[in-house]
């Protein structure tokens, strides 16, 4: 990732940017895809038992969740992430797997800032690969 890419990532997602980016290039392209699919598989089952797990931890969240969100970039170019966007305007932005769809709507409730910021660090991720 180059300084510009960075620059443009939203001040009030960069550091939830970064960590996440972390965690995803130490799992996702580490050598053994096996321990990545068993740590992901940890993660949503933990989301899953205890949403409330990951406060405050949107990169945890977001990598959790990774694999089972479906963004729609073109609805969410349609409006500026420089500042958080309401559940309201984001929630049709993305799909999720209907297996996980009930642990989704748990984290709305208990956690729905962090989910947000998730989804915007996937969207954002997604539009750097």
């Amino acid at each position: 990732m180059t300084n510009t890419e960075i620059n443009t990532i939203p001040p009030y997602l960069k550091n939830d940017y970064l960590k996440f980016r972390d965690l995803y290039e130490i799992q996702i392209k580490s050598k053994n895809p096996e321990n990545n699919s068993k740590f992901t598989q940890e993660l949503l089952d933990i989301l899953i038992k205890k949403p409330s797990s990951f406060a405050h931890l949107s990169n945890q969240i977001a990598f959790a969740i990774y694999f089972v969100v479906k963004i729609d970039s073109s609805k969410m170019n349609q409006f500026d992430i420089n500042s958080l966007p309401t559940w309201k305007k984001l929630s049709p932005c993305f799909t999720i797997d209907k297996n996980y769809q009930s642990m989704v709507e748990q984290l709305q409730k208990r956690s729905q800032y962090e989910l947000k910021i998730a989804i915007l660090l996937i969207h954002i991720h997604q539009n750097m690969e």
